[in-house]
């Protein structure tokens, strides 16, 4: 299949997979599929495909899984996701002309709000995509940070406190901005706000529907993660973490 690439990289928080969402309900792109979580605001979809990468995958070695040929007269685009620093390694392999990087910089951003969102999105999650039931793969994805065979609720209560209480006790930083590899820097603070979709057009320089920017005011608040959540009998605050 001949395509062009956006691959939307951030840390874990900065609601990059939001970005290749929106991307892909546009109608020069691969439809993502994509959802939000209601429960913690965690954007799901095709993706995260992208995130073959992170496991290990050459750059190379993806396309060719997928069958994917880069190509500039390419019909369809496709918008993926993954955590940057996963793309360093491939700096070499990556060509420009075909792949556009979209990395989402937070560093004008509440980092407390980071965090939290990461946090969330990725621990205090319950994976409920048919294809992992079909698959009995890990339903609740703090249990892949378990090293355990049996796993109760108050195994995972334990583990997720510590997870915050160390990340609260850290700042964010993202490798890519330190990187060899060119990208667009997308402002955290200028994108998710009503509007945003607007600016991501100015940086991309493409022009969409009225609907389409409609359509990301709607769904932008979803995108934030709760400050309350009750999980496996017990209530997580974020202020219980994070002033």
């Amino acid at each position: 299949m001949n395509i062009g690439l956006y691959l939307c990289t951030g840390i874990g928080g900065a609601r990059h997979g939001f970005l290749a969402g929106w991307l892909g309900t546009l109608p020069n792109f691969i439809d993502n599929q994509w959802r939000i979580d209601l429960e913690t605001g965690h954007s799901d979809g095709y993706m995260n495909i992208a995130k073959d990468i992170e496991c290990g995958m050459s750059f190379s070695q993806f396309l060719n899984n997928r069958s994917f040929v880069l190509s500039d007269t390419a019909d369809l685009l496709l918008a993926g996701q993954l955590h940057g620093h996963a793309l360093i390694p491939y700096q070499d392999s990556i060509d420009y002309r075909y792949v556009k990087i979209l990395n989402v910089d937070v560093t004008r951003a509440d980092p407390s709000q980071i965090q939290w969102d990461f946090l969330v999105k990725t621990y205090l999650r319950k994976d409920r995509a048919k294809h992992n039931y079909e698959k009995n793969a890990v339903q609740w994805n703090i249990d892949k940070s378990i090293n355990q065979s049996v796993i109760t609720d108050l195994d995972r209560v334990d583990k997720f406190k510590q997870l915050a209480t160390k990340m609260a006790q850290s700042n964010p930083y993202d490798p890519m901005l330190d990187s060899p590899l060119k990208f667009i820097n997308l402002d955290y603070e200028q994108l998710f706000q009503i509007g945003g979709s607007q600016y991501l057009c100015e940086q991309l320089n493409i022009t969409v529907g009225t609907k389409y920017h409609h359509y990301w005011n709607q769904q932008l608040p979803w995108a934030q993660s709760p400050d309350i959540l009750h999980v496996w009998n017990t209530v997580w605050n974020k202020s219980d973490f994070f002033n």
